[in-house]
């Protein structure tokens, strides 16, 4: 599945193909256009149209429980992905600055679960850059971060797949593979 969307005069339209892998053709063309005042709702129903496609398309049964959204603030949701863009850098200062705008992106929502695991992901990546003590810290605090990240969502795969990095990180293959 490939998308992509353009923005004009307050509305956004969105193109998504649904591509055969083995052949690389474009099997079905899906396109809407809803306004964009809203952009997660917008989102939402865009994305409600075309799983719901895709799901027919599959003969699927649709899960009747709505994924849970990460965040209804986007300036939590900003601050989410500058976290997320500076712990890719892997530097210390970088690290300390990430941890900084999850923390802002938490304190403005909450329950926003994402937020706790990028958090975690960045206790977990700047851990390797200090000593045994350092890192021992800073896997504790990603702990802490992942089993609130977990308790808030429990669907959410993020979650699951960062701990189960941190377990295969201590040797727990078993409790790795479960997550």
């Amino acid at each position: 599945l490939a998308s992509n969307y353009q923005l004009a005069e307050g509305k956004i339209r969105l193109t998504a193909q649904l591509f055969n892998v083995a052949s690389g053709q474009a099997e079905e063309t899906y396109k809407t256009e809803k306004d964009a005042g809203s952009v997660f709702a917008m989102q939402d129903a865009i994305a409600n149209e075309v799983g719901n496609l895709l799901f027919a398309r599959f003969a699927a049964v649709p899960n009747k429980t709505m994924a849970k959204r990460g965040t209804n603030n986007e300036e939590a949701y900003r601050l989410y992905l500058q976290g997320k863009n500076l712990t890719a850098k892997r530097s210390g200062e970088d690290a300390k600055k990430a941890v900084e705008y999850f923390e802002q992106a938490i304190r403005l929502d909450p329950n926003y679960a994402l937020a706790y695991v990028g958090m975690a992901h960045t206790y977990s990546s700047s851990g390797t850059l200090g000593s045994s003590q350092i890192q021992h810290e800073l896997y504790e605090k990603a702990r802490a971060a992942l089993n609130k990240a977990v308790e808030l969502d429990v669907d959410l795969a993020d979650g699951y797949a960062m701990r189960g990095e941190l377990k295969f990180r201590e040797w727990d293959f078993a409790g790795a593979e479960k997550d």
